[in-house]
């Protein structure tokens, strides 16, 4: 996972080591600050840091923060870069050489040899910071569609003395420097309360911002700028392809990325659900495990606590495709004592938890005995719109031409009808028609 953290202000070596320290759940493995000499007449300085947990080359050749050959650049960065041993082929071939076998060593260099223009080379998950001593120049990064977290706070100058700029994986490591006060931003729970997230760059926090996924912010002494990298696009799309060809592409491509992020110096493993995401990428992992058994982390619910639930349990599938893969399995039921970690996890996650951390960080607390890296199947639904809501959107097309006098009226009289939360086997149905109801009533907007 790794943590970063940094700060460019006039006392940075007071507060590195409390951003440091407060996420040092991040990596265990190691820890690393890197200061500057001061960078501006009023004697600033910038500072990063860095806690590891060792993935590729766990040797202390992958200690960062970490310095470029010629000691114009400086690195930290979390994550991994999935292909970085083709990269490193690329830039061996333009005369660089290379120290360890790391992926950061790797990135380093890629950003030396192409500045910002490396990005649209990477494939990985990554958060870095990079400093450049020449320019006295601080770039901030963030994967395609954000799987690595990044924050940022700009303080205005005050009394005469420039303000500070700091930045860390998480929110806490920018509250530990004490530069800002601890208060809710009032547009943002808003949009909270509406949405479940806080759209980007906005945070629960008042004056901390984040990296928008596929974005690169780069700080100099007197502007901030912020441009973006990347981004999904459908201008082009083949249209003449037959169904049977875009499933052979999907499942080369699901089976490529599977056996790239399989690239560990650690044991790996994989939740597991039973459902078709997790599912695949599981016997995807078998493919490609040499005849290894994959390790695989299962959360259940006891029958009890299923009653007025409208989502099924998962184990029954999961045991299934243990049997057929033969997996080495594990399987953790849900207690009630669950609600006890609500606070750890809100306090980890620095904002309100969806229902979804609570079962992967009860896996991910099992797993962590016997592997460090778990694939997951999470997503698929997104891309594929394999959610019911996508379904009801398309039924509820069909309510459109009534006009929404007769429309509103007649939903709102079936949503009042039919009940809610009653036990048995038609709790399901039931709920979900009620649900489809009170939004098949309103306009598409």
């Amino acid at each position: 996972m790794c943590g970063i953290a940094g700060l460019i202000s006039l006392d940075a070596e007071q507060h590195i080591g409390a951003m440091l320290q407060s996420i040092e759940h991040r990596g265990r493995d190691d820890e690393g600050v890197w200061i500057s000499t001061p960078i501006d007449d009023a004697g600033r300085r910038a500072s990063l840091g860095h806690r590891r947990l060792a993935i590729i080359d766990t040797s202390k050749a992958g200690h960062q923060p970490m310095l470029s050959a010629d000691g114009r650049y400086v690195l930290t960065f979390g994550g991994e870069i999935y292909n970085y041993r083709e990269l490193r082929e690329e830039l061996k071939s333009k005369g660089h050489s290379f120290q360890s076998e790391t992926d950061t060593e790797v990135l380093l260099t890629a950003f030396a040899e192409w500045g910002k223009e490396c990005l649209p080379r990477l494939n990985g998950m990554f958060h870095f910071a990079v400093w450049d001593n020449r320019n006295r120049t601080l770039t901030l990064a963030r994967d395609h569609v954000g799987i690595k977290p990044l924050y940022y706070f700009q303080q205005a100058a005050q009394g005469g003395q420039p303000g500070s700029f700091v930045f860390g994986s998480e929110v806490k490591a920018i509250l530990a420097t004490g530069l800002l006060d601890r208060a809710l931003d009032p547009e943002a729970l808003h949009q909270f309360l509406t949405f479940l997230w806080a759209p980007d760059p906005n945070t629960l926090f008042r004056g901390i911002k984040t990296v928008p996924p596929a974005h690169v912010l780069t700080f100099q002494p007197d502007e901030i700028r912020i441009d973006e990298w990347w981004d999904v696009c459908f201008d082009d799309i083949d249209e003449g392809r037959s169904e049977a060809w875009w499933q052979e592409q999907v499942l080369e491509t699901l089976d490529r990325v599977v056996n790239l992020e399989m690239v560990a110096d650690v044991p790996l493993g994989s939740f597991l659900s039973g459902g078709i995401d997790s599912s695949g990428i599981v016997a995807m992992m078998k493919r490609h495990s040499g005849g290894r058994k994959v390790s695989t982390y299962t959360v259940g619910i006891e029958s009890e606590d299923l009653r007025y639930d409208i989502i099924p349990d998962d184990v029954e599938w999961a045991r299934r495709v243990n049997k057929h893969l033969e997996t080495d399995y594990h399987e953790i039921m849900l207690q009630p004592a669950v609600a006890e970690l609500l606070p750890k996890l809100v306090y980890h996650m620095d904002e309100p938890v969806i229902d979804m951390a609570i079962p992967s960080y009860i896996v991910s607390q099992a797993a962590r005995e016997t592997v460090r890296v778990m694939l997951s199947g999470m997503g698929g639904d997104e891309v594929f719109a394999g959610y019911p809501r996508q379904l009801a959107m398309k039924i509820a097309g069909a309510f459109d031409p009534v006009p929404g006098l007769l429309r509103r009226p007649l939903m709102k009289t079936i949503e009042r009808t039919l009940p809610g939360g009653l036990p048995g086997r038609l709790t399901a149905p039931v709920l979900y028609a009620k649900k489809f109801a009170r939004s098949a009533g309103l306009d598409f907007e």
